[in-house]
């Protein structure tokens, strides 16, 4: 019994200290879909960032830059576009952590989230919305020249796997864009620090009973320099299906 009350508490303590670490840093204006705000995870994103910010103006999305530390023009271009940029740690998974702790996004019904790489296209999100999924994921439809074939490759697999492991269809685990309603997110401890992000995200989700759908959207080729490594990174992302589909989720 008392194992499990530390468990139901733990989300609870993670929550007052996030509170009572930083206060909020950003303010941010509602846009047209005043109920979700978009997360841009950045790290010299000069060449792709414009054309996402620019869609995200088209449809009057709300948008935070988390950047992790760019030394082009990201930090720039999101000044030009009147974007708000918030300063946090390298590595995908450290900057979401650090972005929970210091933005009051309790307020909003959704967090989505893209890459600044404008490999996806951000039309699909009124889509996504319409599912009122607690999480919709980008199914992504690559375009010829999008991936290599040892990505899809890995992709596949390691989708395959998670459905293996949560008995619940996984189409994509890997999807750098979806959204995630916020309230679901208060209640999980995040531990991942890299690309192993969507994995955990994904999972958990999945392991907690949430709801998790997937929506079709294009997939493009990235605009600027990739910064996954194929061998590190797929390491990195199949030890954390295994520990995610195994520990409390």
């Amino acid at each position: 019994m008392g194992s499990s009350t530390a468990r139901a508490e733990r989300p609870l303590a993670y929550e007052a200290e996030r509170r009572s670490a930083a206060p909020p840093v950003i303010s941010i204006a509602p846009g047209l879909f005043s109920n979700i705000l978009l997360i841009v995870p950045t790290l010299d994103e000069e060449n792709g960032l414009p054309l996402v910010l620019s869609q995200a103006r088209q449809l009057g999305i709300a948008v935070v830059v988390a950047d992790a530390g760019s030394t082009d023009r990201t930090r720039e271009i999101a000044s030009e576009f009147d974007t708000p940029v918030l300063n946090v740690p390298r590595g995908k998974g450290r900057g979401w952590r650090e972005l929970l702790a210091r933005l009051d996004y309790t307020s909003w019904e959704y967090l989505a989230m893209v890459d600044g790489d404008a490999t996806y296209d951000l039309q699909a999100l009124p889509r996504m919305l319409e599912h009122r999924a607690d999480m919709v994921i980008g199914l992504r439809k690559a375009l010829p020249g999008a991936t290599t074939w040892v990505r899809g490759l890995g992709d596949v697999c390691f989708s395959e796997l998670v459905s293996l492991f949560t008995g619940r269809d996984c189409p994509d685990l890997l999807s750098g864009f979806r959204i995630m309603r916020s309230s679901c997110l208060q209640r999980i401890f995040f531990t991942s620090s890299n690309f192993e992000l969507e994995t955990e995200l994904t999972i958990r989700f999945l392991r907690r009973g949430f709801s998790v759908e997937w929506v079709d959207t294009e997939y493009r080729s990235r605009l600027g320099r990739s910064k996954l490594h194929v061998v590190k990174d797929g390491w990195r992302i199949l030890r954390a299906i295994v520990y995610y589909s195994t520990v409390e989720p």
